[in-house]
């Protein structure tokens, strides 16, 4: 995993943020997602689980983008006869490329919002009475952040154990480059988080909330506080790439958008 020194802020940045933020999502699944189903390419990365969701049927496409890195990326996702999900860190689909994808059944689904914030300016978050913030390891707790992450953002169990603590065997250390967080209620987890440290900057990934749990702010606090804990390494500045649902929760946080990152479905029949 391959760190630097963290950022100070958005503006040292510059002018690259979108493409730092797409670039993280990247760097970062080639960090969580292993095993013989995943394929790591200079050009490209690609996951084929077999399970009934694009996320776990997906390739990542590096630029600069071709032809020829494209079909060994793609062709055995369709092969699969999955949903699948190709997507573009770096924030640009060449106009050939996007015309092999429509030939072969996926359609442009819009970008994923590249969204950064300076973590100092970032809105004040507290939980409820009988919540408790918590960091998550494997084990036992892994376990149940799988199933619950699973049932919050509406994944197959198989799909959410490729991007958990029980498959990365995450430590609970403060300054470890992956870590898990995980919001109880009554000793059940309830939402969940990851932050990922690394590139210069603090990255959110996987913010679930199970359904009888929303509109409670759980959401804002699993996606803050990873963020206020990452400050005290030195780190500046929080990213993310945000879903429909959690772009409104993100805003209200105090991210702002730097582009998009494209992705494309396949959904058979």
């Amino acid at each position: 995993m391959v760190s630097m020194t963290p950022y100070l802020s958005l503006a040292a940045i510059g002018p690259a943020a979108g493409s730092a933020i797409g670039r993280h999502l990247e760097t970062t699944f080639r960090d969580m997602v292993h095993g013989e189903n995943v394929a790591k390419e200079a050009a490209f990365l690609r996951l084929i689980s077999n399970e009934p969701h694009p996320l776990g049927n997906m390739a990542l496409l590096s630029a600069p983008v071709d032809s020829s890195s494209a079909r060994a990326a793609v062709e055995p996702l369709v092969a699969s006869g999955m949903p699948s999900a190709v997507l573009f860190p770096d924030l640009e689909v060449p106009p050939a490329i996007d015309a092999y994808l429509s030939e072969c059944g996926f359609a442009s689904h819009g970008a994923l919002p590249a969204m950064g914030v300076d973590i100092v300016r970032l809105k004040a978050t507290t939980l409820p009475d009988g919540y408790e913030f918590v960091r998550v390891g494997e084990g036992p707790d892994g376990e149940e952040w799988v199933h619950q992450f699973a049932i919050g953002y509406e994944l197959p169990l198989g799909v959410a154990r490729c991007f958990s603590p029980v498959s990365l065997r995450a430590s609970t250390s403060p300054g470890a480059p992956m870590q898990f967080f995980a919001i109880r209620k009554g000793g059940t987890i309830v939402s969940t988080s990851v932050c990922c440290l690394k590139d210069g900057v603090a990255g959110i990934y996987c913010v679930s909330t199970v359904p009888e749990e929303r509109r409670r702010g759980l959401g804002e606090h699993v996606t803050a506080e990873p963020l206020r804990l990452a400050a005290r390494l030195g780190y500046g500045v929080g990213i993310l790439q945000s879903s429909e649902a959690g772009y409104p929760i993100y805003k209200n946080l105090g991210f702002a958008d730097f582009g998009g990152v494209p992705i494309y479905l396949r959904i058979p029949g």
